[in-house]
């Protein structure tokens, strides 16, 4: 089988064909549909790397970012397959939201620097997907048997074909690999953003009761009192018909959250959580947060084998100060993993604190950049600094020794 797809050999616009090093063969697309066949037989046990999902993310990925999909098939009869993103970076539209083609008010900023930002625009190459945080950009290059040469190899390989058909990446990142797992890349820089942050649910417990029993008495007290708050909001799980009901208010408040932040990487399209369910069914779960009729929440899981993995959310600013909404909403996505009986709850960057404060730990996640402009490149680890600073928050320790 892997030999008659090797001599399948195409060019286009959209894929080539062409020799990798070692001997291997390489097929890059910039649409799934062409690696089909191969991907289906490769892809493993992975939701984020699978044809399914990705043939479904590509229909749904916010406008700036197009995906570009490599297998490399070996001499040893051995594929890699590689998920990259090229994204149109743009500050300005980073800092400004729009939504529907129309500027929101952002949070107040420096009226110098907010003109200054219409200047940075470039593309990137990004290893990995930027809508999730983890290492989802390969089905071999991400474990313990990675290595920086393979990984900088790939990253030259698809630059250059980008290159030929006019597509110009000013900077490379790869992302998301567990702290100290892979080594040092030549001409490129290791930092660190936000960790991931991690629930692992013990086989122990077998309901939510258990989990709350497992708890210290002032976090066990804290979470009743949350759940009290929160006692008017009902939770159900949305069919496609009831997110299409309800996709206009889901938009309002997602944007009521992503407003709220002083640095957005991109926005979702308004059918995105539409599109997601329709193509995955119930491994994607949207849950509605309702006071009587009214949509006051939503928040988003995947269902990756044995992990839940929570996706986007919004909510209603004034419900989340009275009911504690957000807090709740972690308390559900506890009690789902646990009815399903996953291993662990992964609530992914940002909130660390309030994540931690209901057991979630931190995975340090090293990332790795490369910019093309040698000044640029130089100057990046004190920019990073400057413009990025590790937010404060303080680690919890909830539950019981």
């Amino acid at each position: 089988m892997l030999k008659q797809i090797c001599r399948k050999k195409t060019s286009s616009v959209h894929s080539t064909m062409m020799d990798g090093i070692d001997g291997s063969k390489v097929h890059i697309a910039m649409r799934i549909k062409d690696l089909e066949e191969i991907w289906t037989i490769h892809q493993g046990f992975n939701l984020f790397l699978e044809y399914q999902f990705l043939s479904t993310m590509e229909e749904v990925l916010p406008a700036q970012i197009q995906p570009l999909y490599v297998a490399i098939l070996r001499g040893d009869g051995s594929v890699d397959l590689v998920y990259f993103q090229i994204k149109d970076f743009d500050l300005f539209d980073s800092l400004h939201p729009t939504v529907e083609g129309q500027r929101i008010k952002p949070i107040k900023r420096n009226p110098i620097l907010s003109e200054a930002s219409k200047l940075v625009r470039f593309k990137a190459l990004v290893f990995g997907n930027l809508l999730l945080t983890g290492p989802y950009g390969s089905n071999n290059l991400t474990g313990k048997d990675i290595t920086s040469d393979k990984l900088a190899s790939v990253s030259k390989l698809v630059l250059a074909w980008c290159k030929e058909r006019g597509i110009v990446c000013k900077a490379t990142l790869l992302k998301d690999f567990e702290e100290a797992v892979v080594k040092d890349i030549a001409s490129f820089h290791r930092f660190q953003v936000q960790p991931n942050m991690v629930l692992e649910v013990p086989k122990k417990w077998n309901n939510f009761q258990d989990y709350l029993d497992d708890m210290k008495a002032k976090y066990r007290i804290r979470a009743r009192r949350a759940l009290t708050k929160a006692s008017s909001i009902t939770y159900r799980s949305l069919s496609v018909k009831e997110i299409i009901f309800h996709q206009e208010e889901m938009v309002q408040l997602y944007y009521q959250v992503v407003c709220n932040v002083n640095f957005n990487l991109f926005y979702l399209p308004a059918d995105h959580f539409l599109k997601l369910k329709e193509g995955l069914g119930d491994r994607f779960q949207v849950i509605g947060c309702f006071e009587g009729d009214r949509l006051v929440g939503f928040y988003s899981l995947f269902l990756n084998y044995g992990e839940v993995y929570a996706y986007f959310l919004g909510y209603d600013a004034e419900v989340n100060h009275s009911s504690q909404l957000y807090l709740n909403m972690l308390y559900q996505m506890i009690d789902f993993a646990i009815s399903k009986g996953a291993s662990s709850v992964i609530f992914s960057r940002t909130a660390m604190e309030i994540k931690s404060s209901v057991g979630a730990e931190p995975l340090e996640m090293d990332l790795f950049v490369q910019l093309s402009n040698p000044f640029a490149h130089k100057l990046f680890p004190a920019a990073f600094q400057r413009f990025n600073p590790s937010p404060s928050w303080q680690a919890r320790s909830p539950f019981r020794d």
